[in-house]
């Protein structure tokens, strides 16, 4: 029943990952933590989210891909996830959900409201928001909200953010199993669980790539909006139950 119930999960990640770009680790991570602990939950979200991102880079057309802000993005990606991938281990658990849900919440309402701030549009704004978003990918792989408000805020269209998403969250997934598997470690039993998983997330995302064809601009981010805004409130949600 635990594996019918992640599977159902996964599919529904990959359905949203492959429309939009980002998400697969916002609702992989809060639906699997009520199935496994965060030690398997995260690696398996992390594995998982390895491989959808190298199935999306095959199909990506680069017309969309923007160098000036994925450059940056990434490599503040990356040291990010460094720095949170060492964090995790000793920063208490009580302190860091709290933090990330609420971090997580602020980035739905900012979606939400549809904040206009193309100021921001600068080479070490990319490089500050994709640290951010780095940090809490090494730590609890989740971060995505953070890097799609900022898209969203300054101007650039759906089908960049898509393709730049998918690019950056393929670096900083690597980047993420790079440096837990030597310092934390990742459980044998986290791989055949995501090995398990596959189909269903490859499933999703196949779907949800189909469907990104059928949405304009404007469903397209309201689906986004709306998207972060669900996960920040069953993220904060599961905080207070438990």
């Amino acid at each position: 029943m635990g594996l019918l119930t992640a599977a159902s999960i996964v599919f529904v990640a990959g359905i949203l990952r492959g429309m939009t770009g980002f998400g697969f680790a916002l609702v992989a991570a809060i639906g699997l933590a009520h199935v496994w602990p965060p030690a398997m939950a995260t690696p398996v979200v992390l594995l998982l989210e390895l491989v959808v991102a190298v199935v999306l880079l095959y199909g990506l057309g680069r017309a969309a891909i923007e160098p000036r802000r994925l450059v940056r993005l990434c490599l503040g990606g990356v040291a990010g996830t460094a720095i949170g991938t060492l964090l995790v281990s000793g920063l208490p658990a009580a302190w860091a959900k709290p933090a990330l849900d609420t971090a997580v919440f602020v980035s739905a309402l900012a979606a939400l409201a549809h904040v206009s701030a193309p100021r921001l549009d600068t080479p070490a704004w990319a490089a500050a928001v994709g640290f951010l978003v780095g940090l809490f990918a090494g730590a609890f792989a989740v971060g995505g909200p953070f890097v799609v408000v900022w898209f969203l805020a300054v101007g650039a269209q759906p089908a960049a953010i898509r393709a730049n998403l998918i690019v950056f969250f393929a670096v900083v997934d690597f980047a993420a199993v790079a440096f837990r598997w030597p310092t934390i470690g990742i459980p044998a039993e986290a791989w055949g669980h995501a090995a398990m998983l596959l189909p269903p997330a490859f499933l999703g995302t196949w779907a949800g790539g189909l469907l990104f064809r059928r949405v304009n601009a404007a469903w397209w981010r309201r689906i986004a909006a709306y998207s972060i805004a669900g996960g920040a409130v069953l993220s904060l949600a599961r905080s207070l139950l438990s």
